[in-house]
């Protein structure tokens, strides 16, 4: 019998000129407008998992509108990479990423595990996009999430 257990693998990675080997998002005047970095898995997963990457934190100068993305630009069994990118004359020194790789095929287990992952992009022209109001203020844009499996059963999760 196949093993149900939940294969997850998490971290967290810097990366700047540092450790990036050729970094230029500092430097506008490189042009440089996207830099690869490269996390190993501390275990490598049978097939090429699923991995999750949210931007956690960086380390930006200038006087001018800040534009960064974080994506996985290809999974493997033991490893898997990630494009940094910019536009324009931002100025990026580092940024860190958070992650989670899982199988695959263990998105939802016979134990009842659910893993679900994607994107919800923000914009600031749409209606209720709080973030730019202004200094001094608190702000938080609030944004309903739609899963695309239900979550339920079982004693615990939440719902979507």
């Amino acid at each position: 019998m196949e093993d149900e257990t939940l294969k997850l693998q998490c971290g967290s990675q810097w990366f700047s000129k540092r450790n990036v080997e050729g970094w230029a998002l500092h430097d506008a005047d490189e042009g440089a407008t996207h830099m690869t970095g490269r996390i190993d898995f501390d275990a490598a997963f049978a097939a090429p998992p699923h991995v999750a990457l949210f931007l956690a934190a960086l380390d930006v100068g200038g006087d001018t509108d800040q534009r960064v993305s974080v994506t996985v630009k290809s999974a493997a069994t033991d490893h898997f990479e990630v494009t940094v990118a910019t536009s324009g004359d931002s100025t990026v020194w580092g940024c860190q990423v958070s992650w989670f790789a899982f199988a695959k095929s263990q998105a939802h287990n016979a134990n009842g595990a659910r893993v679900q992952a994607g994107r919800v992009p923000l914009f600031a022209n749409e209606a209720g996009y709080k973030l730019a109001s202004g200094a001094g203020k608190a702000r938080k844009t609030v944004r309903k999430v739609a899963y695309p499996v239900p979550f339920g059963g079982g004693g615990g999760g939440g719902g979507g």
